[in-house]
């Protein structure tokens, strides 16, 4: 018997903080759940490497670095820094903002494929100036040198610019070339005032990027794969209809490490419901009247519901729906 899985994702979560997971009883559904996720894609914190060579919490950064597989990149981000991925058909990024109540950087992250001939990170920023002159937008170099990070040669370009309010804005670029045509962009907005103390940070934050090459990344992604579609080959109908279970939930709490006695705080959830279900409800908006034969196909029907608090004070939170068919 062959098992098929299909799988929807409506919102990623990213930057949770190393929760202590406080769970109802954990039934076999919820094995099938954890088992399956990480073989599509994982956006996690992980605890800092060892022998590493700068102090991340001294320069002014995060102590565990964020680390997002599917762009090959680990990198410890300024203190208080909110993270975001989104993802758009095929294309992965992730944005981080500074968690002032005034935000005063941006930074997104991204691959991107170059056309040039010759796709060196230099020539790659001389390709997008030149663009803007060409459009007619005016702005001043405030530098543009070579880079090593992560191992990688780069270009790290800062421009002061007008933006169309009028308000004057520094603009950057850091481009790390990661193969013989594809390229990391780190794409940086900062207030001109705040440049001289964002600069040394965000480079301090550049000089903890770690990359892995694409092949590698690929080569794990399809053992991971092949993995996970033997284990849904090998689930016989009777082993689907038993995991239905009641909604199960697991909640994330903050450990208060300050001494003063503040216990923990809820910063996060997982709601898991495992019911039986058709292969057109992964679709929430398509109506039932309008399924088609593959559509009415009857399997077990998986919805994880998450939400996480990024910044209470300011009511950022960011709410997930991932729905699982088999």
């Amino acid at each position: 018997m062959t098992t098929h899985m299909a799988i929807s994702i409506k919102h990623r979560i990213s930057g949770f903080l190393s929760p202590r997971l406080a769970a109802s009883p954990a039934g076999r559904g919820a094995f099938v759940i954890l088992f399956l996720l990480p073989l599509f894609c994982r956006t996690t914190m992980a605890q800092t490497e060892r022998n590493r060579p700068l102090v991340p919490k001294s320069h002014g950064l995060e102590d565990r670095p964020l680390i997002v597989e599917s762009l090959g990149l680990q990198m410890n981000p300024p203190i208080g820094a909110i993270s975001q991925v989104q993802r758009v058909g095929q294309q992965m990024s992730v944005s981080l903002i500074d968690g002032a109540a005034i935000p005063i950087w941006s930074m997104r992250i991204q691959n991107m494929v170059s056309t040039l001939p010759e796709p060196l990170p230099a020539a790659q920023v001389e390709q997008l100036l030149a663009s803007w002159t060409t459009a007619g937008r005016s702005f001043d170099i405030v530098s543009n040198v070579p880079v090593v990070y992560g191992g990688r040669s780069g270009q790290l370009c800062y421009l002061r610019q007008s933006a169309s309010s009028g308000q004057e804005i520094v603009t950057g670029w850091l481009i790390l070339s990661t193969g013989s045509h594809d390229l990391l962009v780190f794409s940086l907005q900062i207030l001109p005032d705040d440049l001289p103390r964002m600069r040394a940070l965000l480079e301090a934050s550049f000089s903890t990027i770690r990359l892995r090459d694409i092949e590698e990344i690929a080569d794990e992604r399809k053992i991971r794969l092949d993995a996970g579609r033997a284990f849904v080959d090998s689930l016989s109908p009777d082993q689907l209809r038993a995991l239905i279970a009641p909604e199960q939930w697991y909640r994330y709490y903050k450990l208060d490490t300050s001494g003063a006695g503040g216990g923990e705080t809820e910063v996060g959830y997982i709601r898991v419901e495992i019911r039986q279900g058709m292969r057109g409800e992964l679709n929430p908006n398509r109506p039932e009247e309008h399924f088609d034969a593959t559509e009415r196909q009857t399997g077990l029907l998986v919805a994880v519901h998450g939400r996480i608090v990024q910044d209470a004070a300011r009511n950022v939170y960011y709410d997930s729906e991932q729905l699982f068919w088999l």
